[in-house]
């Protein structure tokens, strides 16, 4: 049997679809009770589930984590954050369902997809997707939405066995960064390593430098751009916590910006994502100086994972195009202009 890397796009979705089946005997489903379509097969894997019929009737997301992206612990620390949100607040965040069993979590092993996959069913949440339709009255409600998350992390307790990663330069940044150092990929360049040496040189020292203060730091959602974004009834609703962590809240607001840079009316949009912010939450003129350092190091490091896939061929045949482009931006950054443009 092909090993699952090394299969096609529309092979692995093939696969993941049958194990998305297993998956759903443990709600008490079987293939008749539900219609199964992907939606996306970039880093994890999601399905739309519609279940015709009995309690479950409705329509769910089944999220299918890649092997290396989390762990059984980290997952339970995610869907315990989501459950205080649901709880607590009014935002419009996923809502795990529990299986037969009441867990929450299925964790299973097939031979055709060859590594254990942790799996999670959600509610279904209703909206829609916008990029280019992406409007400054949107990004208010992008801002009012990430002040009320981090107004809540800032008070959220977490509970024993918490386990989230550190996604800065004290944790996860450096280990990322050091790991594609070592593995060299030929999407990048050595000039474009000198590039981002000296972008690391520059940032980290400053992010490290902030402290960890509840004030400033504390849990993110970490990937609220325009993917997983849904408007809705003039409402903004986020999806997809799978990458929350501890940082920075400047780190949540330059995912958003850094994905909108190339937008023509960028600065619009990211004077209207701070004035929304700023309606729920303080945010001085100080941090909003820092933002540049926060987008630069996350589009740096993005650049770097999207160089590093090589079982998905979508995102392998976009990285070369992906890393000249950030390049682009950091070198011009790097010599007094501007990231965004």
């Amino acid at each position: 049997m092909v090993e699952f890397g090394n299969l096609s796009y529309d092979e692995q979705v093939a696969r993941l679809t049958e194990l998305a089946h297993v998956v759903l005997e443990a709600y008490g489903l079987s293939s008749e009770d539900y219609g199964l379509s992907c939606v996306s097969h970039w880093q994890n894997s999601t399905f739309r589930v519609d279940v015709l019929r009995g309690e479950l009737a409705g329509r769910y997301a089944l999220r299918i984590n890649r092997p290396v992206s989390q762990n059984v612990a980290t997952i339970r620390s995610e869907l315990q954050w989501l459950d205080a949100l649901n709880r607590d607040t009014k935002l419009h965040v996923p809502k795990p369902i529990k299986q037969r069993n009441g867990d929450l979590l299925t964790s299973i092993y097939t031979r055709q997809v060859e590594e254990t996959r942790h799996c999670v069913l959600f509610k279904w949440i209703e909206g829609e997707f916008l990029d280019g339709e992406l409007t400054p009255r949107h990004m208010i409600l992008v801002g009012e939405f990430m002040a009320k998350l981090h107004n809540h992390s800032a008070s959220f307790e977490s509970p024993a066995g918490f386990i989230r990663n550190n996604l800065e330069w004290a944790g996860q940044m450096r280990t990322f960064y050091e790991e594609k150092e070592l593995d060299s990929s030929p999407a990048i360049s050595k000039d474009t390593w000198t590039l981002f040496h000296q972008v690391r040189t520059r940032v980290e020292p400053r992010m490290c430098a902030l402290g960890n203060e509840s004030s400033t730091f504390g849990l993110i959602h970490n990937d609220i751009y325009q993917k997983n974004m849904l408007f809705h009834q003039g409402q903004v609703r986020v999806l997809d916590f799978d990458n929350c962590g501890w940082a920075h809240y400047l780190l949540d607001i330059a995912v958003t910006l850094a994905q909108v840079r190339k937008h023509p009316d960028y600065l619009a949009k990211r004077n209207a994502l701070l004035t929304g912010y700023r309606n729920y939450r303080m945010f001085s003129d100080d941090e909003e100086q820092l933002l540049d350092e926060f987008i630069a190091a996350r589009i740096m490091l993005l650049a770097l994972y999207m160089a590093s896939q090589i079982e998905n061929e979508q995102m392998k045949a976009k990285a070369p195009a992906y890393v000249v482009t950030v390049a682009e931006d950091l070198r011009r950054w790097m010599a007094g202009g501007r990231i965004y443009g």
